[in-house]
């Protein structure tokens, strides 16, 4: 894995992190907040391992980026 990434991510061994940067990016790209539901399906996924949320994380951003 590269070593850069296991900086970045590994804020994510933190779920409320996950959870915080998941919801943001995930609200930002749909340009709306998110129901319950889907707040608690975040809030799952946030515990899935700190490699799994940063790459999910990225992926977000860069569908963010593609938005601008």
């Amino acid at each position: 894995m590269d070593v850069e990434k296991v900086k970045r991510w590994s804020k994510y061994t933190d779920r409320v992190e996950g959870y915080k940067d998941l919801k943001y990016v995930l609200e930002y790209c749909l340009d709306r907040h998110l129901t319950d539901e889907e707040r608690s399906r975040i809030n799952w996924l946030a515990e899935s391992g700190w490699d799994n949320v940063g790459c999910l994380v990225d992926m977000f951003r860069e569908i963010a980026k593609k938005k601008q």
